[in-house]
């Protein structure tokens, strides 16, 4: 009897199953190892509620039985969040936690397979969202860093923008910025995709969070004054998990000054990466108005898969569980640019871990902690090169 063509791969994504399952597991098992970020957020809320300042990074790890707690670096009011489980010991926040990632992730998943991806083969589909960016996935799962929560409302209000509901789009990336501020540049996409009254909901949507954030800052400027504090001094260097253009350049800049035995002003590496933004974003456009040309057909989803890309070379804070926003346009863009040789070659690519067990060079190692960057600047380039080629953008 012959085998039906689904076995292998039936058999595959099972295989793959219990591998997510092992490594999800590890990490539920390991409350003092792992989801460090959480506990952050965790004692944040703790210290807060009991009258201490959250920003105060000895206040958290006098509370926390010797485990070690980074700074907390997140907007004051995101607080009243994290006290909902601060309500239970550290133990049942961390697997409330744990689960409440786990359901978010299959519900961001559901969302790019039904609605961006619904023809894709799934083994293949989901074997790159595990692997893709060194695993970026499952880094924002051992840190227990809330980007999962972020990406949902972010590409949840995508998807509401792709179906003409503008509104609550804009309703979800309002509430996506509340925890890292970044994502309140994705309103720009209103009027990239030709929205209906794009500007005003635009407008509207920015007139929003600026009053929320005015009212909390004048509930709390205390607060406040405590959180701008804590950011302007965090170490964001690209061997801490920060893989960003501005790291990049702070680094390059860093070595040929050591190399020269000199001293380079620190407002070099900021000019450099102006000028290198400057280009991307230049680049950028042209090939946006080259998707909004007549004969373009629907271009909205690749404007859309570029911006992020865009973004993401352009923010100069970009750590390495972030590039989880850039799952969907990197498979996009592999899956329309190559043929299957060349697609496994890709893959493969963005499947390298950032790291190496080897000794090497500061130059080479420099090269991996940058690794996660040069595949978006890589991915950047594809997709640029399938705005160009593909065949409704050829005649002018």
């Amino acid at each position: 009897m012959p085998t039906s063509p689904r076995g292998p791969r039936v058999i595959l994504l099972v295989l793959l199953s219990f591998f997510v399952v092992y490594i999800f597991a590890e990490i539920a098992r390991n409350p003092d190892q792992r989801q460090w970020d959480f506990r952050t957020y965790y004692y944040a809320a703790l210290t807060q509620a009991s009258g201490g300042n959250p920003y105060d990074v000895a206040q958290l790890n006098s509370r926390a039985d010797g485990l070690t707690v980074p700074p907390f670096i997140y907007p004051p009011p995101t607080l009243t969040f994290f006290k909902l489980f601060a309500a239970v010991p550290y133990t049942v926040a961390y697997q409330l936690w744990f689960a409440l990632k786990l359901l978010l992730a299959a519900i961001l998943i559901f969302l790019w397979r039904k609605y961006l991806f619904p023809d894709e083969p799934a083994f293949v589909f989901y074997l790159f969202l595990l692997l893709a960016f060194g695993a970026t996935f499952y880094i924002d799962f051992v840190t227990g860093n809330m980007t999962v929560i972020e990406q949902v409302l972010l590409w949840l209000g995508i998807v509401f923008l792709l179906r003409g509901r503008p509104l609550a789009f804009c309703v979800t990336v309002v509430f996506a910025s509340a925890f890292k501020l970044t994502p309140i540049v994705f309103l720009f996409l209103l009027p990239l995709v030709g929205a209906r009254h794009a500007w005003r909901y635009f407008v509207g949507a920015i007139a929003v969070a600026a009053a929320a954030t005015g009212l909390a800052y004048f509930l709390d400027p205390g607060a406040w004054g405590q959180f701008f504090a804590t950011l302007s001094v965090a170490d964001e260097a690209g061997q801490l998990g920060n893989p960003s253009t501005l790291s990049l350049c702070r680094d390059l800049i860093g070595s040929i000054a050591d190399k020269w035995g000199t001293t380079i002003p620190g407002v070099v590496p900021v000019a450099l990466y102006a000028i290198v933004i400057a280009g991307i974003l230049w680049v950028s456009a042209q090939h946006l108005r080259i998707l909004k040309r007549p004969n373009a057909g629907d271009p909205n989803l690749i404007v859309i898969f570029l911006f992020c890309l865009a973004v993401a070379l352009a923010m100069p804070r970009f750590k390495t569980y972030s590039f989880m926003l850039l799952l969907p346009p990197a498979y996009y863009t592999i899956r329309n640019n190559a043929r299957l040789p060349a697609f496994g070659f890709l893959v493969a690519l963005l499947a390298l871990s950032a790291s190496t067990p080897f000794p090497v060079s500061p130059y080479l190692r420099m090269f991996w902690t940058y690794y996660p960057l040069f595949l978006a600047v890589l991915v950047w380039g594809l997709l640029l090169h399938h705005i160009r080629t593909r065949p409704s953008s050829r005649t002018p």
